[in-house]
């Protein structure tokens, strides 16, 4: 039994169209090495974004502004506020809780994304 006429899949024909040689390997150069092309550094945040999140779920935009120490009493009231609203009863409370929580926090959240993005374009960092 010959073997000679046996091709394997994985090898082209040498006569075949459209198969060329193989292409010899290229050094790896620093022209060549992958540099993201955008900074990964802070972005500048978009107010609209932030009010639409604090509407949604107050102290949301103010998470999404950075501002944890200042968003997180929001949250984890609108949190009990959803827990609560799950029963029938109670739904009038939770209501409330969103309605107070939005109203103490849809007012700044416009002048906190300038002041955020104010200190992005200085380097800073604002803790809140």
């Amino acid at each position: 039994m010959k073997s000679e006429g046996v091709r394997f899949a994985t090898q082209p024909p040498e006569t075949s169209p459209g198969w060329g040689p193989s292409p010899t390997p290229q050094p790896v150069t620093p022209a060549t090495v992958y540099r993201p092309a955008v900074s990964l550094g802070p972005q500048e945040k978009s107010s609209g974004l932030a009010v639409l999140l604090t509407i949604l779920w107050p102290g949301a935009g103010h998470l999404y502004l950075g501002l944890n120490k200042k968003a997180v009493p929001f949250v984890v009231a609108n949190a009990i506020g959803f827990v609560l609203g799950l029963t029938v009863y109670l739904l009038p409370i939770s209501i409330l809780i969103w309605l107070v929580t939005l109203f103490m926090t849809v007012g700044s959240v416009t002048d906190e994304t300038k002041l955020v993005n104010d200190a992005i374009r200085r380097g800073e960092r604002i803790d809140g």
